[in-house]
């Protein structure tokens, strides 16, 4: 109770704070291409045109069997142009979710993310198979560590990130691929991840999760101001309000104005702006419902106290049938 109470004052004497905030992008094409039947490893890796072009779910596949070698490589676009304002907003982290529901594990390997580049985003042709980048854009996630028919997640790395900021506004191709294939390392097995994808009709395609915050850019030594949209814009007027740093930790009053759902500051050089007033109201009524909610109690207390002082001297005359002693000191 004492905690909730030091976390609403805190935002109850603030007028903002800094917040982490999501977007999901949704996968709007995928598919995977294949080389199948090659007589070395070799050939099968560095092929430039597939012979295998489908919705199956494979994520990855690097396989030897009777001799011939295969590889699997899959690829998604997803529309990277989220319902929200996208200028001057920053990644921060980001998330491919995957849900397979088959594996294979003989060489104990990993998956992982690279670029793909697709002559037509929504459309993936054979010779696209030569457009899988070799530069993890993710931390490795092993075989043996993926759970089938859940969700899984890839986190992505800074090179991942620097991707997706680039893409922001548009589409954005990825692609999965065994670490195997990766390094170039020839199969000693059949390993390959199999799961539900978009192009195959599944319930549960691959999709991003991606972190962000907005940050004010360079500010100019002129006049001139900036004006960005973030939030509802429940705050109106003109005045000074807080915009703190990204590690929440110091802050700096910048004067400005607001019109609609627009804020306009007159310098935000280095601070970032997402601000959420609608949430800070929330925690200021939530306060005040504690206090409100504390003072009940209090007084609730205090009175039964009290009658049962009251209650006490009465019965102690009672029972002693004499007047009980007076509630002041006796002068000497």
């Amino acid at each position: 109770m004492v905690k909730k109470i030091l976390l609403s004052l805190g935002f109850f004497l603030l007028p903002s704070f800094c917040f982490a905030s999501t977007f999901t992008s949704t996968d709007i094409h995928d598919g995977y291409l294949g080389i199948t039947d090659q007589s070395s490893w070799a050939l099968a890796h560095g092929a430039s045109v597939a012979n295998e072009n489908g919705t199956s779910p494979y994520f990855g596949q690097d396989a030897t069997d009777s001799g011939l070698f295969y590889v699997r490589r899959f690829g998604a676009t997803f529309d990277f142009a989220p319902a929200i304002t996208y200028t001057d907003l920053v990644i921060d982290s980001a998330e491919y979710h995957f849900y397979p529901t088959s594996k294979n594990d003989p060489e104990t390997s990993c998956i992982n993310l690279v670029a793909f580049a697709p002559a037509n985003d929504v459309s993936f042709a054979n010779g696209d198979l030569s457009a899988f980048g070799s530069t993890k854009l993710a931390s490795d996630k092993t075989v043996s560590s993926i759970s089938l028919n859940a969700d899984n997640v890839l986190t992505l790395n800074s090179s991942g990130i620097a991707a997706l900021q680039a893409a922001l506004g548009g589409h954005i191709s990825l692609g999965t691929r065994t670490c195997g294939d990766i390094a170039n390392t020839t199969p000693t097995g059949n390993e390959y991840i199999l799961g539900q994808t978009y192009s195959h009709g599944d319930a549960n395609p691959p999709y991003l999760v991606v972190t962000y915050h907005y940050s004010a850019g360079s500010s100019s030594s002129s006049s001139s101001s900036s004006s960005v949209a973030t939030g509802t814009g429940a705050w109106t007027g003109s005045g000074s309000m807080p915009i703190f740093h990204s590690d929440c930790a110091t802050y700096t009053i910048l004067s400005g104005t607001s019109s609609g759902s627009a804020f306009t500051f007159d310098s935000c050089a280095g601070y970032d702006y997402s601000i959420s007033i609608p949430a800070m109201r929330a925690m200021q009524r939530q306060f005040a419902y504690i206090l409100f909610s504390a003072i009940v109690i209090l007084f609730k207390w205090s009175l039964i106290l009290y009658l049962i002082f009251i209650t006490s001297r009465w019965m102690f005359r009672i029972i002693t049938h004499r007047r009980p002693p007076p509630f002041r000191s006796r002068r000497l």
